[in-house]
């Protein structure tokens, strides 16, 4: 099963998470679903994805929502968005407004997070980005 070779790399470091996980399969539920359907699922939740078909391809969009003041809560992990650090990304997160912004974990306008350094930097690391908002907000307090 797929599912066995998923778990080889664990094998010589640590055979008993490797048998723990294999026996996971043992109560694994696949789901039916058709383009369009969302999963979502906690993050205690164990998971793993099928093998993606030779020559076909699965996008994602793996998205977090939090509580506005925990800004830093599972943003951008070191997953797969340091793969995706210049391009489509970051041309999505330019054309964002500051509250889009903020549900995806950058900090509003206005937050005590912010201040002259960190809006430069921010918009050295986004070229284009419009941070007229951030130091507007920094202004007023």
């Amino acid at each position: 099963s797929s599912g066995i070779n998923a778990e080889w790399p664990l094998r010589p470091g640590d055979p008993e998470v490797a048998a723990f996980r294999r026996k996971l399969y043992e109560r694994e539920i696949i789901p039916t679903y058709k383009p369009g359907d969302v999963l979502f699922y906690r993050y205690d939740i164990w998971h793993r994805g099928t093998p993606v078909k030779v020559g076909q391809r699965r996008s994602v969009i793996n998205l977090a929502f939090t509580k506005r003041e925990c800004f830093w809560h599972l943003t951008w992990n070191r997953a797969w968005t340091q793969g995706n650090y210049y391009g489509d990304n970051e041309r999505t997160l330019i054309g964002l407004s500051p509250r889009q912004r903020a549900v995806i974990g950058i900090p509003e306008p206005g937050h005590p997070y912010w201040n002259a350094t960190k809006i430069r930097n921010f918009a050295a690391r986004y070229p284009g980005i419009d941070v007229t908002p951030y130091m507007e907000m920094l202004k007023e307090q």
